[in-house]
């Protein structure tokens, strides 16, 4: 009988069309043959000795089916490994109503200590716990088999680090894009008393859609004191290419500013296509982030715009009281300073002060989701002008709690979309018309129509009168190409007539 990691070699050599049932049926009989002369042969290297398979291939396959020797978890069947980490391998499966999760599995010598037990459960409360689209959520955690394990959403894309290798430094706008969706979902977490601690271009997915999702919360712990004393003061966590000073001093340390920076350090590698400070060992690449200046993103590469590279260097500030003091604080920034046009009166501290202006909530799409924003009124006023907000947009004055309805609604929002006056209102003519902006509107049409009328007229005298001009001109050429030998004639009559000078 095969072993489940056999059985998931030969779905995914089936699946991806290198072997047929007929081969399959022949290396199932092969294996049995050699069963019965004493030798135990594993699939794989059945299909290579019979010259079905390249060694290469039947090798891939075999790290695809990977080695869990269980074909289900809980309710979950498992498809292939994904992948390996510090905390676990991560296998694709399908859950209930076929829909496919990314399995973790703790490895069973982890699982026998009980503080990375302990850890792996809080990665998964943590998870479930974090219901929000820029985040990786979490679906179930438990044992099964001796093996414990923790299910989550599976996302249909590929993380930045694998975008970053695949085509080099990303476009700072398309960066700044993820970035900001990441931040969105990280002030979720910090909101909800959870620090990631190792935020990195690996646990950033990207779906097909553009929706950014951060991932990997093995790392995060609660900020409540029970979790934090499982962390002991003088150990380091996280990733050091990507690890805030005070985090590679001191794990206990870390905070939402840590990941402020971390997330910093990654969007830099993501415009630059280089990491923020590297080094041989681990112990150099933190000292540098402990100790050397940051070099300017710009310096890096120059298409960067400044507002970008300024944003970075303060998430990167060594100190945690000079970085942007939370990622909600680093949405508004990068809303402010990252994207659209610069307002560099305001940046050299030339602009007059605002009167105080009306602030709203509005849903506007973000990638291929809607989120809410708060805009005041000029903000709005310059987001209608670039098309980004439309008399539908749903929108409600901040700091109520009533529903949402289309922009152009509400009167103080209604007179700054632009106005169509040439559109024609349908009255009631069986009714007085005594409306003055009824009156205007016709008025105006009857205007934009005459107007038209008068144009239409112009338009048609003048080529009326250009073929008339053509006619009469084809006309003389005609008369003259056809009388042309008696033309001719008469006028060499009339030069041989002329008399002769006189000397």
């Amino acid at each position: 009988m095969a072993t489940p990691q056999e059985n998931r070699f030969l779905r995914l050599a089936l699946s991806q069309k290198v072997l047929s049932r007929d081969q399959l049926k022949t290396c199932l009989e092969f294996q049995q043959q050699k069963l019965q002369q004493g030798s135990k042969i594993p699939l794989w290297d059945c299909t290579v000795l019979e010259s079905m398979l390249d060694q290469d291939v039947a090798e891939k396959l075999q790290d695809e089916a990977g080695d869990l020797s269980v074909e289900k978890l809980g309710d979950f069947a498992i498809m292939r490994k994904l992948g390996e980490g510090g905390m676990g391998t991560v296998w694709m499966a399908t859950g209930p109503g076929d829909k496919r999760a990314a399995i973790k599995v703790l490895p069973s010598q982890l699982a026998k200590q009980r503080p990375f037990l302990t850890r792996f459960f809080r990665e998964a409360q943590a998870s479930i716990k974090l219901q929000h689209d820029n985040i990786v959520r979490g679906i179930a955690v438990g044992e099964d088999a001796g093996n414990y394990y923790f299910a989550m959403e599976f996302v249909d894309g590929e993380s930045v680090r694998n975008m970053i290798e695949r085509s080099g430094p990303m476009e700072p706008q398309r960066a700044t894009e993820i970035v900001r969706q990441v931040a969105e979902g990280l002030a979720y977490a910090h909101e909800h008393n959870i620090v990631h601690r190792d935020i990195k271009p690996d646990n950033i997915m990207v779906t097909k859609g553009g929706v950014a999702k951060l991932a990997d919360l093995g790392l995060a712990r609660q900020t409540d004191a029970e979790m934090t004393a499982l962390t002991r003061t003088g150990t380091g966590m996280g990733t050091p290419y990507y690890m805030a000073p005070e985090q590679a001093a001191d794990a206990k340390r870390a905070d939402a500013r840590s990941d402020i920076y971390s997330l910093g350090a990654t969007w830099y590698h993501m415009v630059t296509g280089q990491f923020p400070f590297a080094g041989n060992t681990p112990l150099e690449i933190m000292t540098k982030h402990l100790k050397e200046p940051l070099k300017a993103p710009r310096s890096v590469r120059t298409n960067i715009p400044r507002g970008i590279s300024m944003t970075i260097e303060r998430m990167m500030a060594k100190r945690p009281e000079d970085r942007i003091q939370s990622a909600r604080d680093l949405c508004k920034t990068i809303d402010e300073q990252c994207t659209g046009e610069r307002d560099l009166a305001k940046e050299l501290g030339l602009a007059k002060p605002k009167v105080q202006e009306s602030l709203w909530d509005m849903k506007i799409g973000v990638g291929a989701k809607a989120e809410k924003r708060r805009f005041s009124l000029s903000e709005v006023r310059e987001r209608i002008r670039k098309g980004q907000v439309t008399r539908d947009t749903p929108a409600r004055p901040a700091g109520t709690s009533s529903e949402y309805q289309p922009a152009a609604v509400f009167r103080e929002l209604e007179r700054e979309f632009p106005r169509d006056y040439a559109v024609r209102v349908d009255l009631d003519k069986t009714k007085p018309q005594t409306s003055t902006r009824a009156q205007l509107h016709n008025l105006v049409t009857r205007f934009d129509e005459a107007k038209k009328q008068q144009e239409r007229k112009k338009t048609i005298k003048k080529v009326v009168s250009a073929l008339i001009k053509l006619a009469v001109l084809a006309a003389v050429v005609a008369l003259v190409w056809h009388f042309w030998p008696q033309i001719r004639g008469f006028v060499s009559g009339v030069i041989s007539k002329r008399p002769a000078e006189t000397p």
